[in-house]
């Protein structure tokens, strides 16, 4: 889908420190590969332009592969062009954006004799000889070693941006391509200055990949997650949007906006725009009523940009990828519409809801769909849509008929923005995947620190682990093999680090409730079998819960020296991470 507007670029300082810090690592010969994860619409794909903006003298390749893997040929001929023109460019050799083989090999032989013939070879393993049909797993090979025989032949420290990379999996229906992770695999642990940012916006789907097979990726990657705005970034990018039209907001303009939002970087431009257009037109000053009427525009009006992201949402969510025909694709739409009713559901009550239409079987495969696609979270058994606002546009259906008649009744808007904040309040301070992160984020700063054991829940000090990789693992059970029935089983964070000591497992609970005693055996269950099935042994199992563990799973949890931290000590621990990493960088530690 177009966007209608050109974002501004705030924010996400962090996440720019991390790529300076590896592209300053990185030209002096010690490398790191970047796993930037983050939903839709949350600023990835920004992020990394804004990367390459900030860095014009670093070889940078970007791709995005949802646009070039339909085949093999497309995705080889995409990578092989974008790294060619990237090096000519350091040669004052100009590469177009989408050169013809004889024109790659022509730029090639300028660069070096070796790069020639590496791309010579690919144009071979691309245009076999007569009508032999070519020979996809060699392509794959030669295609993903092209990159570092280009910086090593060169000398040229390379970063190679792979946006979307989940969608090189449709590679695989493609004949003798079984080798492709391998390929990947290679390419990563490959010694030399080619460093990998791998970008998804199907998280889902994307931590998937990385997990998958005996060797996971994602040990090959320090993954960085995406999440939205925090309010004062919310104020800053409203605040330019504002400042720069010339108009004077209200104090809790911009507190209103990120309210109704959640912080999602594409609502806070377009509602915050809507809004300017609304001031300029009655020139009024920016109030938080008015941000209240510029949302509803975007939701209810026709030609509204949140609008057309919700409607793109909704083809994403049908178009899907996994076949299933029309059925499916009516099952999913009816999930998302009953789901856009209320907050939570579970999968038992969604389908007796739909019964009448869609077969319960049906209705458990619409919803795994929607997980995978990142649709919708499930926690503790409990479903949730995961964005809000393409909820609330979902129930608005009857109000998008007539739109004139809905942006002109104030009440009607009134009485369903009060039940929106009344419904996802919650879900946008502690929203599914969101709340996980920050555990992980803070596991990942982990290094061995003693801390006071009350902050865990327990008498004593309390050596955390020593973090190299953190990241969740799920272990698919189809058989039954390791409980009565088919289960997933799901693990939150697993750390690694140096020893068997740093391998934790970590269950981060954001429900609205206290952790019951059922969710603790749920969670020594799933970090049973994930041990079992990856060859581990746990040193520690933590559960953190913002609201709490009520007694009887609290005493289960001590019978089974299960770590329990609330919110307050998670906020204390972040703290103490922080300040672990500032005296670090001064070298006081």
């Amino acid at each position: 889908m177009s966007v209608p507007f050109e974002p501004l670029f705030v924010n996400r300082a962090r996440e720019l420190a991390e790529f300076d810090i590896l592209i300053e690592a990185l030209a002096e010969g010690r490398r790191t590969h970047l796993a930037l994860l983050g939903l839709r619409r949350v600023g990835k794909t920004m992020l990394l332009d804004e990367v390459r903006r900030r860095h014009p003298e670093a070889a940078i390749a970007y791709l995005a592969l949802d646009e070039i893997v339909s085949t093999p040929e497309d995705f080889a001929r995409a990578l092989v062009g974008e790294i060619v023109r990237v090096a000519g460019a350091r040669r004052g050799i100009v590469v177009g954006p989408d050169p013809a083989d004889d024109v790659l090999l022509s730029a090639s032989q300028q660069l070096d004799p070796d790069v020639f013939a590496a791309v010579d070879r690919l144009v071979s393993h691309m245009q076999p000889a007569g009508t032999r049909t070519p020979s996809y797993g060699a392509l794959l090979t030669a295609t993903m070693r092209f990159p570092a025989v280009v910086s090593e032949a060169l000398d040229l420290p390379l970063i190679v941006m792979l946006d979307e990379l989940q969608e090189l999996t449709r590679l695989r229906s493609f004949p003798n391509t079984d080798n492709l992770l391998g390929a990947v695999r290679a390419a990563l642990d490959r010694r030399g200055k080619v460093a990998y940012v791998a970008a998804g916006s199907r998280v889902t789907a994307l931590r998937t990949l990385l997990s998958d097979g005996e060797s996971p990726l994602f040990t090959r990657f320090q993954q960085l997650d995406l999440l939205p705005f925090a309010e004062d970034a919310t104020h800053d990018l409203a605040t330019r949007i504002w400042d720069g039209d010339g108009l004077n907001a209200d104090p809790d303009a911009a507190v209103r906006l990120h309210r109704l939002t959640g912080g999602w970087p594409f609502y806070v431009q377009a509602v915050a725009a809507r809004t300017s257009q609304l001031a300029r037109g009655s020139n009024e000053a920016v109030t938080a009523e008015l941000v209240d009427e510029a949302f509803w525009y975007e939701l209810v009006g026709r030609a509204a940009a949140v609008g057309q992201q919700c409607r793109y949402l909704l083809d994403a969510a049908l178009r899907g990828d996994g076949g299933g025909g029309n059925g499916l694709r009516n099952t999913i739409e009816a999930v998302l519409r009953r789901m856009a009713r209320g907050s939570t559901s579970t999968r038992t009550s969604l389908a007796r809801s739909l019964a009448r239409h869609h077969a319960p079987a049906q209705v458990f495969r619409a919803v795994n769909r929607l997980i995978d696609t990142d649709f919708l979270h499930e926690e503790g058994g409990q479903l949730a849509l995961l964005d809000p606002v393409f909820a609330l546009w979902l129930r608005l259906e009857p109000a998008r008929r007539d739109p004139a008649a809905a942006l002109a009744d104030s009440r009607s808007r009134q009485r369903m923005l009060a039940w929106y904040e009344a419904q996802h309040a919650q879900d946008r301070e502690e929203m599914g995947r969101l709340f996980e992160s920050r555990v992980e984020n803070l596991a990942r700063q982990f290094r061995g620190q003693t801390v006071d054991g009350h902050l865990f829940g327990v008498d004593g000090p309390i050596r955390v682990p020593i973090t190299r990789e953190a990241g969740i693992v799920r272990v698919d059970d189809p058989t039954g093999q390791h409980g009565e029935r088919p289960e997933t089983y799901e693990v939150d964070v697993v750390t690694m680090g140096d020893g068997p000591e740093d391998h934790w497992a970590i269950e981060a609970k954001h429900r609205r409730g206290a952790i019951t005693r059922l969710m603790v055996e749920r969670f020594l269950r799933a970090a049973e079998v994930v041990a079992q099935a990856r060859s581990l042994r746990f040193a520690r199992l933590w559960i953190v819960a913002p609201r709490g563990v009520r007694a009887d799973a609290a005493e289960l949890a001590r019978e089974h020296g299960v770590l329990t931290s609330g919110l307050r000590q998670l906020e204390r621990l972040e703290r103490l991470a922080a300040a672990s990493f500032d005296a670090a960088l001064s070298g006081d530690a």
